[in-house]
């Protein structure tokens, strides 16, 4: 599986990039974490390779996350990737806690929300949990040769 991984906080991060590859070790399918630090590589990624599952920040330099989120959201009218892309599953991590804020990222066309500190074992059990909704053939999208 792959997830994009969007956080400005390096050791945040980390903590994510271990807990998910940490788990794919623990015979489960691997996950191959890409790592992106700023909303415009990651959008630039999005256009051009597959990806199972993305899971970013809400609050990160120059960008606001669920302004990402919708800009996926709206790519649905157009092409077999487009489509695919305004469906990949995406995880909203955030600092901003409040039952408004969940609220809000869910409304902003997030598919879960998970408030930070994370912790490891909610971490896997919402993606998992997410990956086992959506059928592969319709989240991954490859490169036309």
């Amino acid at each position: 599986m792959r997830v994009a991984l969007l956080e400005d906080e390096p050791i945040q991060m980390q903590l994510m990039v271990a807990t998910l590859e940490t788990f794919s070790e623990a015979d489960h399918e691997a996950i191959n974490c890409s790592q992106f630090t700023d909303g415009e590589s990651l959008r630039t990624a999005l256009l051009t390779d597959p990806f199972d599952l993305v899971i970013l920040d809400w609050n990160f330099n120059r960008t606001n996350g669920l302004d990402l989120v919708r800009w996926m959201r709206e790519r649905g009218g157009g092409n077999d990737q487009e489509k695919a892309l305004a469906e990949l599953p995406v995880i909203v991590v955030s600092a901003r806690g409040t039952a408004g804020d969940s609220a809000a990222a869910l409304a902003g066309g997030a598919d879960d929300y998970i408030a930070k500190p994370f912790r490891r074992g909610e971490l896997l059990g919402r993606v998992q949990q997410l990956m086992s909704l959506v059928p592969r053939k319709q989240i991954r999208f490859h490169r036309p040769t």
